[in-house]
């Protein structure tokens, strides 16, 4: 349980980070607006490279992860 909450709190402070250099941290705030369901699956797509590969070191995302982070960054 003590993970999630340092997890969490790691998050919060990233994203107040991002925001303090003026940084988006979501697609609003990148400009694009809020995405449809196959837009951020054909995101996830290409970022998986249709399904070839997998990105991160400490965690590794496959597709399915990189689309639940999108649809968590679409607001």
């Amino acid at each position: 349980m003590w993970h999630m909450v340092c997890a969490v709190r790691a998050i919060e402070k990233l994203v107040g980070y991002f925001k303090s250099i003026g940084a988006p941290t979501c697609f609003s705030e990148l400009g694009i607006g809020i995405q449809d369901e196959e837009s951020l699956r054909d995101l996830a797509r290409r970022c998986a490279f249709y399904g070839t590969r997998t990105i991160g070191g400490f965690k590794v995302l496959d597709e399915k992860a990189m689309y639940e982070i999108y649809k968590i960054a679409n607001k």
